[in-house]
């Protein structure tokens, strides 16, 4: 049962946190509002990531952990105020994308900080106020396309400037952008939708330019969004997503609201929240993952008065929500990351106090070794990027400062910080605001001779890189896990481990590992085994398949029906039929050739070019007798 997660604040000692060597590099101050964030790439490949980062002035700077040497870019026309994408924006090495306080759109080289053409720069016409660019491939071609919330306009742009057909699309509102788009598959159908607000209202648009049904969502004269961005997740684990936004009220002293709405456009039930004082304000965007570790996700955000929340889909109990963090007026948004090694993501918050705090919690309301820090300068708007940027086991935790200078420190703790489903702005270097990739809701494991065969469900995204398999001793617990592979497809043969019996798995994208899947364990239920005495035995070779598998199958005394693949999601991919054939010598020439032998009877299995490598089921069916077994298909 989903439960509601209370903090409670512990009074421990503050240790000072000092920049590493060479750090803080000053930018330029600024006066106004400014939501630059950071994004990592290999660019000399000497082992250890490089940090981009636009603004709070017209220039691009190129950062690396060991040196004082800052790399410019060209400047700009213009002042960033929002955060630098990157993606895959017209093949090669990716991209970096960047628009400007006038609407100045740049598309660059990371390496050489050269931008192409036609973004060099391509102006869009309006400010985008404090939306940032978000990036993703709506056309499946593998390339990103450019999401723009500008003036009034929401544009989708392509690498040549032309926009999707259906864009530009309206968003209505009386300032402009009142925060940046997120993008993610709302409906579960496979293609992204885009969220955007506007001061009183709340959008989503399919990717043709439709607007969803039940949207947008107005709010009344007395109520508007401001500064916290939009984010998804699937809160109910019913294959949609939910959109989590903070917004306010505009009189009265409770002025604060966190509010979560279905794919129809409705409040979620016991929502939204009021966020507790004068002042409360919600500016930064959530934070979404697991920290309670029952497969489903829940939502850290912060509020002006110095509050943290952590909520769940389940928001019935009204008080308390929250604790006093008095680390100033939190302005940021907080970030989940494993810092104490348990398996499960903890709780950042960047403070603006005085004294520059930097506190982290577990779910339980713990203060995480190491943590408080101190370090001697404000923080306001602009989020941190957390990463472990030269792969020593330890992250670095990147941060601007109210005053316009970049700070790097690396954190004192020994955790194993595999969990981190929130480690950057706007959850990855796409900046979707979009708690994925999903983990997969099915792991099987079965026994193949000597080792395991460990099998999972596809669930990818444009942006997937990769599967992570651990192994744990823990049938319930995935915490302590050991990372046993790194992997594009969707099994492993693993030797078995006496201590080390149960897996689970997690999807990832270059910088983020996504939520970890329910542990499994092997399980010989429902699978039998040939060599039991019984009217039907099965043999199936070869195992593994590239092509065609041969099924051979005999019975005494009955008749098959047929024979159905399913993949490991239960979804059925083919079936063989052998109908009401006695048992003769006679070939079948169905679209998956069969041939009788006198008792003995055997069929072939030719999958379709568009059925993917992955781990199967074949039932074979003689009589009353139902016999399963495991076959993987590797392309």
């Amino acid at each position: 049962m989903k439960y509601t997660i209370i903090l409670l604040l512990l009074v421990c000692a503050a240790f000072a946190l000092d920049d590493l060597p060479g750090w803080p590099i000053a930018t330029s101050a600024y006066d106004d509002y400014y939501f630059g964030s950071f994004v990592t790439e290999h660019i000399d490949y000497d082992g250890t990531l490089e940090i981009f980062i636009a603004g709070p002035d017209s220039f691009i700077r190129v950062l690396h952990k060991d040196s004082m040497d800052v790399i410019y870019s060209p400047p700009l026309s213009g002042n960033v105020r929002t955060h630098i994408a990157y993606g895959p924006v017209s093949g090669g090495p990716k991209q970096i994308v960047v628009i400007t306080e006038d609407g100045d759109l740049y598309v660059g080289n990371p390496v050489f900080l050269s931008f192409d053409s036609p973004f060099d720069p391509y102006s869009v016409g309006d400010s985008p106020g404090p939306a940032g660019p978000v990036l993703w491939d709506f056309d499946g071609d593998n390339l990103v396309e450019i999401v723009v919330h500008a003036g009034n306009n929401l544009h989708i742009f392509k690498n040549d400037g032309t926009e999707l057909p259906g864009f530009p699309v309206a968003v209505d509102s009386d300032y402009g952008p009142a925060a940046s788009p997120a993008v993610g598959d709302m409906t579960g159908d496979g293609d992204a939708e885009i969220i955007a607000v506007g001061y009183h209202k709340l959008y989503a648009f399919e990717h043709t330019g439709d607007v969803l049904f039940g949207f947008p969502v107005e709010l009344d004269d007395t109520v508007a969004f401001s500064f916290s961005s939009p984010i998804l997740l699937d809160f109910d684990g019913d294959g949609t997503l939910e959109i989590c936004a903070g917004y306010h009220t505009l009189t009265g002293d409770n002025r604060g609201k966190i509010g979560c709405w279905d794919i129809n456009g409705e409040m979620l039930d016991s929502w939204p929240l009021t966020t507790a004082g004068l002042g409360s304000w919600v500016y930064g965007s959530a934070a979404a993952g697991d920290l309670d570790g029952d497969g489903l996700p829940e939502i850290s955000i912060t509020s002006r008065n110095g509050r943290g929340y952590l909520l769940n889909e389940d928001a019935s109990s009204p008080t308390p929500w929250s604790i006093y963090l008095d680390i100033g007026a939190l302005e940021s948004s907080p970030l989940l990351y494993d810092f104490d090694g348990d398996g499960g993501p903890d709780l950042f918050f960047l403070g603006n106090d005085s004294e520059g705090t930097i506190t982290c919690f577990n779910a339980t309301g713990d203060a995480i070794d190491s943590f408080s820090f101190v370090t001697d300068t404000a923080f306001a708007m602009a989020t941190p990027l957390i990463i472990d940027l030269d792969s020593d086991g330890n992250p670095e935790i990147c941060a601007i400062d109210a005053a316009g200078n970049i700070h790097l420190y690396s954190y004192p703790g020994d955790g194993r910080n595999y969990a981190r489903p929130w480690s950057m702005a706007r959850h990855d270097p796409f900046r979707t605001g979009w708690l994925h990739p999903e983990p997969p809701d099915t792991v099987i494991v079965e026994a193949v001779g000597d080792s395991f065969l460990v099998a999972w469900s596809r669930s990818e995204t444009a942006d997937f890189t990769h599967y992570n398999l651990y192994a744990t001793s823990d049938e319930n617990d995935s915490a302590g896990g050991t990372l046993l592979f790194s992997i594009y497809d969707t099994f492993a043969v693993v030797l078995p481990d006496s201590g080390l019996e149960y897996f689970f798995v997690t999807g990832n994208t270059e910088f983020i590992e996504g939520e970890r899947s329910m542990v499994a364990g092997f399980d010989t239920t429902g699978i039998r085994d040939s060599n039991l005495p019984g009217k039907l035995a099965v043999d199936i070779y070869p195992n593994p398949f590239n092509s065609s598998v041969n099924i051979k199958f005999s019975v005494l005394g009955s008749r098959f029906s047929d024979i159905e693949i399913f993949d490991i999601k239960g979804q059925k991919v083919d079936v063989l039929r052998i109908n009401d054939l006695e048992f003769m010598n006679e070939k079948l020439d169905y679209s998956n050739q069969q041939s009788t032998i006198g008792n003995q009877q055997s069929a072939t299995w030719r999958p379709d070019d568009d059925v993917p490598s992955g781990v199967y089921l074949i039932k074979v069916r003689g009589g009353n007798e139902i016999i399963s077994r495991r076959v993987v298909l590797l392309r």
